[in-house]
């Protein structure tokens, strides 16, 4: 199910690219000279954005990760030693 999740996101996100530089080229009157560059710094961006949307909202971590990462770190002194060592 993610990967079609992704899969759509980048379809959807390829098409929102492609109009947002033809509206760039459009309020600038001519076309860019480097429009492939230009096109992928736009898609990268709303990539990465979209990307950890699709991450955060759809598939949040476990909860055991989330209570292993605020729990605070317990130290053991170092002269206590394990049950059974000697």
């Amino acid at each position: 199910m993610e990967t079609l999740y992704y899969t759509a996101a980048g379809i959807f996100l390829y098409f929102i690219s492609d109009w947002v530089l033809t509206r760039l080229e459009r309020a600038r009157g001519a076309r860019f000279a480097h429009r492939n560059v230009i096109f992928f710094v736009i898609i990268l961006g709303l990539s990465m954005v979209s990307f950890q949307l699709i991450q955060t909202y759809f598939f949040p971590p476990p909860i055991e990760e989330t209570v292993q990462a605020v729990s605070p770190v317990v130290e053991v002194p170092a002269d206590v030693k394990p049950p059974g060592a000697q």
